[in-house]
């Protein structure tokens, strides 16, 4: 829990330092097709949720600010301790999509999902605090850190307050029905000749996420969520300098703290094993989730010629604490399980854009960034002797890349050349111990890979630009997947779970081939795709003479994603507006031996429809959304699958009854439909085919809980906000 004087502290930092929150028009927009947002030159489908949407929505996690995406999503693990885990883009997620926080990588979520009960538990949406954010940038391409598709957060700025005035202000307060949470912001921010800055605070506060499950009291057949109370805290300060025309520097920080108290219910009672009978009377949990940051940038900027640098160091860690009181065949025995996952990354960038004026007008961007990451780790529990799930790690990554956007009369032609190289040092101390090390010995990795991109863009008209775009992709294995061990001793249902230091990094083609266009009342997007992967990465069950399950991370022969994607919005009059939309894709990973077998985290046909009305005093909005039933061919494994196809209805608007002043509300799943979201039930596959006979912690779907993983029915949002 949050000590008084935290709290105390925070607030007064806001109230009497300034800050700021996301920039918002005298006329709130209603979203837009995001995808629109991407520049006319352009030939990658970028997409953005913009500061008016999450001024309007003031969502309270990552998986509510993408909510309106449609190839978007976030996994939140179902009775699982890793909050906003990872997003998914075009079906894929976890560490396999890049994220990135003003340029600077975002901590690793947990790789291997089998475990995630058993003590330590640790993602990476939740070091995130919307209420600091300007932007959400979805670029649906290979990179050096996502195979085929990165998301990238932008924190506020001053001016996104300030609108040309030397001092501003805002207050807001939230609530949201998913989880009984509220939520409260206050900023300020002031400019001169020389200077801009801001300072931000935002206070969280809630409880469980709600399901459609209506069965309480104990055992694995309870269907309400286990209860759960959260607060968060978090601090954005900004300091800008501008020292000439040319030169501008800025100083930043960033502080996140979030607590979570869960009593899991679903984990009482009594259970019947081969070792005997054992009666679990409490089981607690306590996991904290801290970030910070801080940032020297430097901005120069003249005419033509434009160059932004970093220095950042930025610390993340997850602490997990449970305790557990059990009679086991008469015998009362206390448990505890304590664990802490740390990253540590310092590093520097520097990026170039230069406009050049020749016979063919080019604009020039090219950079370089290097970063030094630390990671640690320790489980201490009493129901396993090793302590370390996976090797401390160095690791140290080095990018550049050149880029050249060429217009060529209607033609706009954009080649791209990256350069990763990455040095992964494990290191076998601080109490590290390979359970199966003829499988997994500890060993170095060294890699040094170029990544190629090349698009095409016909600017044939305004209404119709076909375009196509190649990029490669590219993801190192993670320090995790290299050095994992962990395991249970526990005679024929002994197993573990190890690494491989012999893993290949991931690579992606990705092809993606479409048209765009808008005039005065149409904009409109269709595109197909084609993302071809190599050594895709997976664990599978090796056979082992020791009598003992060992399940190790293999690289897969090849993989592949393809699908369609077609969005568009019509403006009836300059008030109202329809948009539509719909994506469909599908995958599959062949082994080594030729075996085809589907890729669980990709997602069902989505379809979308929406009316909208804006004016100066008020709006609403209305979006309906068909989401087919996630079929028993398309899951890689044995689990209980409930999921339905199901229609969606949800309402939203707003009201400016003085300048300034806005009220919001909004009703999501207004018909109170039950249904499974996938993104959240995908890893359920994999724990029925691996440990679900081996580890009793590790959680299954049946026909008798099924709703404790279903998403939540209906709920309300309102908010309130004042700038001044």
């Amino acid at each position: 829990m949050f000590k008084p004087s935290y709290i105390a502290s925070s607030i007064m930092i806001a109230l009497i330092g300034g800050s700021a929150v996301a920039d918002e028009s005298s006329k709130t927009q209603l979203d837009e097709i995001t995808v629109l947002a991407s520049a006319v030159s352009s030939a990658v489908v970028i997409s953005e949720v913009s500061a008016e949407n999450i001024v309007r929505r003031y969502p309270n996690n990552i998986k509510s600010l993408f909510q309106q995406e449609l190839d978007v999503s976030v996994n939140n693990l179902s009775r699982s301790r890793a909050g906003n885990d990872g997003i998914n883009v075009r079906g894929l997620q976890g560490n396999r999509v890049g994220m990135t926080l003003d340029g600077i990588p975002l901590s690793e979520s947990q790789e291997n999902k089998l475990f995630t009960t058993v003590g330590m538990a640790f993602g990476r949406g939740d070091f995130i605090e919307p209420s600091g954010l300007r932007s959400a940038q979805i670029k649906r391409s290979g990179s050096n850190s996502g195979l085929s598709g990165s998301v990238n957060f932008n924190t506020l700025e001053p001016e996104d307050l300030l609108k040309e005035r030397a001092l501003a202000g805002v207050l807001s307060s939230a609530y949201s029905g998913v989880d009984r949470g509220i939520a409260g912001t206050v900023g300020f921010a002031a400019q001169n000749e020389r200077y801009q800055g801001l300072l931000l605070s935002t206070l969280r506060k809630g409880h469980e996420t709600k399901t459609h499950g209506k069965k309480g009291g104990i055992g694995t057949n309870r269907t309400k969520a286990d209860p759960a109370d959260y607060k968060s805290g978090y601090v954005l300060l900004k300091n800008y300098y501008q020292l000439n025309d040319s030169h501008r520097i800025g100083l930043i920080f960033e502080y996140l703290k979030r607590d979570t108290e869960r009593d899991l219910q679903s984990q009482l009672g009594t259970i019947s094993s081969r070792t005997g009978i054992t009666n679990n009377l409490a089981d607690t949990t306590t996991d904290t989730v801290v970030r910070n940051r801080f940032s020297l940038n430097h901005l120069y900027s003249r005419e033509q010629l434009h160059i932004e640098s970093a220095v950042y160091m930025q610390h993340s860690q997850t602490r997990n604490h449970r305790l557990r009181h059990t009679i086991s065949n008469g015998v009362a025995i206390q448990r505890l399980d304590e664990a802490e996952n740390k990253d540590k990354i310092y590093g520097i960038n520097s990026s170039v854009r230069h406009y050049l004026d020749t016979t063919l007008p080019q604009i020039v961007h090219y950079g370089v960034s290097y970063n030094y990451q630390d990671l640690s780790n320790r489980l201490i529990t009493t129901s396993a002797d090793n302590r370390k799930p996976s090797a401390d790690t160095k690791q140290i990554r080095t990018t550049a890349f050149i880029e050249d956007e060429i217009s060529w009369g209607s033609l706009v032609l954009t080649p791209h050349l990256g350069l990763i190289d990455y040095r992964l040092k494990p290191s076998d101390r601080n109490g590290y111990i390979q359970r199966a090390d003829d499988y997994a010995p500890i060993s170095d990795q060294h890699k040094t890979a170029f990544l190629p991109k090349f698009g095409l863009l016909w600017d044939l008209t305004d209404e119709f630009k076909p375009y196509l775009h190649y990029s490669r992709g590219y993801k190192a294995p993670s320090a995790q997947q290299l050095t994992t061990s962990f395991g249970n001793d526990r005679g024929m249902l002994s197993y573990s779970i190890v690494g491989n230091p012999q893993l290949k990094p991931e690579t992606a083609d990705n092809f993606e081939l479409g048209f765009k266009g808008q005039n005065a009342r149409l904009d409109y997007r269709v595109s197909a795709y084609y993302h071809r992967y190599k050594n895709f990465i997976d664990y599978q069950t090796m056979i082992s003479n020791r009598n003992l399950l060992v399940i190790q991370y293999q690289n897969i022969a090849k993989a592949k994603v393809y699908g369609i994607e077609a969005e568009a919005k019509w403006r009836f009059t300059e008030q109202l507006s329809a948009t539509t939309g719909f994506v469909y894709s599908r995958g599959k990973s062949i082994e080594q031996d030729g075996t085809i077998r589907p890729i669980n985290t990709i997602q069902p046909l989505k379809v979308r429809i929406g009316l909208a009305y804006q004016s100066e005093g008020w709006g609403a909005d209305l979006l309906l959304t068909h989401v087919r039933a996630k079929a028993d061919k398309d899951i890689d494994g044995t689990m209980y699958n409930p999921s339905v196809s199901y229609n969606l209805l949800d309402l939203g608007g707003y009201w400016q009854p003085l300048k300034g002043l806005m009220f919001t509300a909004g009703i999501n799943n207004v018909l109170n439909k039950k249904y499974w979201n996938w993104t959240d039930l995908s890893h359920l596959a994999a724990r029925a085919n691996e440990t679900a006979n081996n580890d009793s912690s590790a959680g299954t779907i049946s026909v008798t809980n099924a709703d404790a993983y279903s998403a939540p029915g209906r709920h309300f949002t309102l908010g309130v906000r004042y700038e001044f």
